[in-house]
């Protein structure tokens, strides 16, 4: 984490790729859409300064998946009282948790259960609203069409600001304007970065934005993704509860 953000503050000179950042960018949607199967972690950190000090929720996703569809999927959102999403799909059927209401003084309504979608893409469209971590970096893991689209159609200006070390190793950080409306809107948008490895896996992404709850809060936004592409994965954890 403190590397990553030590990236915002470094400019390393200019970038001396000789491919664009749309192809960068294309060709790490490419890698995660052709991956056979995925294991890893994504930390969502989300920060919020205001006058009084500053607070930070840690959401963290665990992911093991293998094509065509099994999944193992939890996230947990680190809290005073944490919050536990699953979602588990053995090939036939998958279960996904409840909302938390329903499952109150019931623990037998605390999944629910629908024939397993017959591709890894097709799971999300099942729980979008349910996921405590809607972002890229979950939609690039299960590679779903919808999720991606809705958060790329809202970036312009894509471009490589530049080429920074992270862990010892040369990385493109890419940079764009991502509106605040659901759709490519320049007037009203945050810059945003994103972290891409030479072997086109996505490292991370970050923004800052500013919000207004009873006074402006400085908000950062960051993702640190550590998924790893083709990788031997758990199969035991596929298995519905």
């Amino acid at each position: 984490m403190i590397i990553i953000l030590s990236c915002f503050l470094l400019s390393l000179g200019n970038p001396v790729s000789t491919e664009t950042a749309q192809e960068i960018f294309n060709k790490m949607l490419s890698r995660y859409h052709q991956a056979n199967s995925i294991k890893g972690s994504i930390t969502f950190n989300q920060t919020g300064k205001f006058s009084g000090g500053s607070a930070t929720t840690t959401t963290i996703t665990n992911i093991h998946a293998k094509k065509p569809n099994f999944v193992y999927f939890e996230q947990i959102r680190k809290s005073r009282e944490p919050l536990v999403f699953k979602a588990i799909c053995d090939g036939k059927q998958l279960a996904y948790s409840a909302p938390p209401e329903w499952a109150q003084g019931d623990p037998r309504k605390r999944y629910l259960y629908e024939p397993a979608p017959p591709t890894l893409d097709g799971i999300l469209n099942v729980f979008p609203t349910l996921l405590l971590d809607r972002s890229l970096p979950v939609a690039l893991a299960l590679y779903n069409p919808y999720e991606i689209k809705l958060i790329t159609s809202r970036l312009t200006d894509l471009s490589i600001h530049d080429e920074p070390e992270l862990d010892g190793k040369k990385v493109w950080r890419l940079s764009a304007k991502m509106s605040l409306l659901e759709r490519a809107s320049p007037e009203v948008s945050i810059p945003v970065f994103f972290y891409i490895s030479k072997n086109y896996e996505l490292l991370g992404v970050a923004w800052e934005e500013t919000v207004m709850f009873q006074e402006k809060v400085q908000v950062t936004n960051q993702w640190i993704v550590k998924l790893e592409l083709n990788a031997k994965v758990d199969e035991g954890l596929f298995k519905v509860p």
